[in-house]
């Protein structure tokens, strides 16, 4: 049997050819094989290698995977091979973690992050909860103007009543933003 690097290697090749396509199939079948090594037995399979093992080379080729997903903007399969992965990884630390980053929207990068995703699985009204709570939570530190411009094209594109909201929120602008802020971003 060929070492796992090598597979690897055969899998990523295609890709730097500009043949994705190859790539992902290779890449999937990968993971089928690691997968069945991972299947619950007596904890090592035939070539002696230990089931922790194999969940880590199943970890390398999905991140491999979400990796050319990211690529092309497919933010929904990403999120469900990370899901998937979270789920099976037997280390409650992990999950923990993960499930702490999407769900804390205090900080800027991850609520930003989440509320990206969000807009592109066309969940709009969580999106704009995401980016609501960051102005709530750290009013200074998001009154940015193309936070706030996002922010508008959101109710646009959500709302029929777009225009009393966005008023609604030009006022709360004007009570908590320095005076140098452009409330024209707000795009009433």
């Amino acid at each position: 049997m060929a070492p796992f690097s090598l597979w690897w290697l055969y899998a990523e090749l295609p890709s730097r050819t500009g043949n994705r396509q190859e790539t992902l199939d290779r890449f999937y079948a990968l993971l089928h094989f690691v997968r069945e090594k991972t299947e619950p037995k007596s904890g090592k399979d035939s070539s002696g290698l230990s089931d922790d093992m194999w969940r880590k080379r199943e970890g390398l080729v999905i991140n491999s995977i979400i990796s050319h997903h990211l690529r092309h903007k497919e933010f929904g399969v990403c999120l469900d091979l990370i899901k998937d992965l979270v789920s099976r990884d037997s280390n409650p630390v992990a999950k923990a973690e993960y499930q702490e980053c999407i769900d804390r929207e205090n900080s800027d990068m991850v609520a930003i992050n989440k509320y990206l995703c969000l807009m592109y699985l066309r969940d709009l009204s969580d999106s704009i909860k995401v980016l609501e709570s960051v102005l709530e939570w750290v009013p200074t530190a998001a009154l940015k103007e193309t936070f706030i411009v996002n922010l508008c094209s959101m109710y646009e594109l959500a709302y029929v009543n777009h225009s009393d909201i966005k008023k609604t929120l030009s006022s709360w602008i004007a009570h908590v933003a320095p005076d140098d802020f452009d409330t024209s971003c707000t795009l009433v």
